[in-house]
């Protein structure tokens, strides 16, 4: 019960009875991924990947105007902002 008071979930009143102050919505947890100890979004996987893969594809493949390399960046560009919105979504509804 003290852990749940620490985390402002709960109150103590002056006879030492709890009631609830918070509502906790435990179904977003399976949203995040622990990693030493810290709860990341498991889309924050895969937005790291898609950018690498975004800034390494102009290293490796020089860029030109060719419908390949056009097709290559908007699917690129889409996938990264796809990605990092829905990051940034899960990351605002943390319940921590």
């Amino acid at each position: 019960m003290e852990k749940l008071r620490t985390l402002g979930l709960l109150e103590k009143d002056m006879t030492g009875e709890y009631r609830l102050v918070g509502q906790v919505k435990v179904g977003i947890l399976k949203n995040f991924v622990g990693v030493l100890g810290v709860l990341l979004p498991r889309y924050l996987f895969y937005s790291t990947m898609f950018t690498a893969m975004l800034i390494l594809y102009p290293i490796i493949y020089p860029p030109n105007l060719s419908a390949h390399n056009v097709m290559a960046f908007v699917f690129g560009i889409s996938a990264v902002a796809v990605s990092w919105s829905e990051t940034w979504r899960v990351w605002r509804m943390r319940p921590f």
